[in-house]
């Protein structure tokens, strides 16, 4: 099968990319973002790309953000490219991730279009999008892969040995929400909780090793506070066997029914400071939380799972061109 990855996060694309590869599949991998921050979303030169999908050469294209067809001069340009290799049989996928949600309205009338011309799935990877589902487009649950070979083994929380740790990575989170976090972080110290607290500018990040290494010093971490979903920055926490406060609302659990067994522990801006204070004053609820978390990520989130599932819902929508050999 001859596949095209457009956009997104490096460390997502990267990761569905190479174990894609790794099955046979030719694989290629495009508008990943040259800036120095690994979370940065561009756009990038589409005209290279246009003799790639003019010649039909995919079988499958998967975007990887609706920052791509956003209503803009590149975003409308990579619009009829897609429409194009749609006409041509080629199969559409769009992966839509809880950082991408808000701006699902922006983009219906494109996505709709598209789907006009021929296959075209969605793969939500956040409850959030069930907010406002497409109903006439074919929709696949996707959870975001996390390769564990490279992750390790989870090191549990061990308040014997050292003070709580509070880290928060705000990746497309609101700015009130950072406030908020902060502002009560800084409210409980004052009153004599004993604990350390972080914020990191994802900006500063430039590989996944480092920001890992955040994740790993970590004992609980602190998303968001006004998503009903959880993002990367969860995932990567729970891999890793942390606490994890952000969106799980139960109201949107059962729009994907392993999320009912998920750990995150789901706060708004209403309820955070009391939630905050009661988990510093009994710390050793995270050891569990931490065992829990890791425990879902195994299941759900394994590259390897989510590889595999991604490529059978490709064969689901295509007639592919025969796996080479070796």
């Amino acid at each position: 099968m001859n596949i095209l990855h457009l956009g997104g996060f490096r460390p997502v694309v990267q990761t569905i990319a190479s174990g894609q590869a790794a099955r046979g599949h030719r694989v290629q991998a495009a508008l990943l973002s040259s800036r120095s921050g690994i979370f940065q979303l561009q756009i990038g030169d589409i005209g290279p790309l246009k003799d790639y999908i003019d010649a039909g050469f995919y079988d499958v294209i998967h975007v990887h953000s609706l920052h791509l067809i956003r209503r803009t001069e590149p975003g409308d340009l990579l619009k009829e490219l897609l429409i194009s290799s749609a006409q041509k049989g080629v199969a559409i996928f769009y992966s839509i991730y809880r950082e991408d949600c808000m701006l699902l309205q922006d983009s219906l009338s494109a996505l709709n279009e598209i789907n006009t011309y021929g296959k075209l799935m969605l793969l939500p990877s956040s409850s959030d999008y069930y907010l406002s589902p497409l109903e006439d487009i074919r929709t696949s649950f996707m959870p975001v892969p996390i390769d564990l070979s490279a992750v390790g083994p989870a090191r549990g929380f061990e308040p014997e040995s050292h003070s709580l740790s509070v880290l928060h990575i705000p990746i497309y989170v609101s700015s009130k929400d950072t406030e908020t976090i902060d502002l009560v972080c800084k409210r409980l110290q004052e009153r004599g909780r004993k604990f350390n607290f972080n914020i990191i500018n994802p900006s500063d990040i430039t590989n996944l090793a480092e920001f890992r290494k955040f994740i790993r010093e970590a004992d609980l971490v602190i998303e968001s506070l006004s998503y009903a979903g959880f993002g990367i920055v969860a995932v990567e926490a729970m891999a890793h066997g942390k606490t994890v406060i952000s969106g799980n609302d139960v109201k949107l659990r059962h729009a994907f029914g392993p999320l009912a067994l998920c750990p995150v522990i789901d706060s708004t801006k209403g309820d955070f400071e009391e939630m905050l204070d009661s988990i510093i004053r009994e710390p050793k609820c995270l050891r569990d939380l931490g065992t829990r978390s890791r425990t879902y990520i195994d299941s759900y989130h394994d590259a390897e799972l989510v590889v595999a599932d991604t490529l059978s819902l490709y064969n689901s929508y295509t007639s592919p061109s025969p796996v080479r050999a070796g």
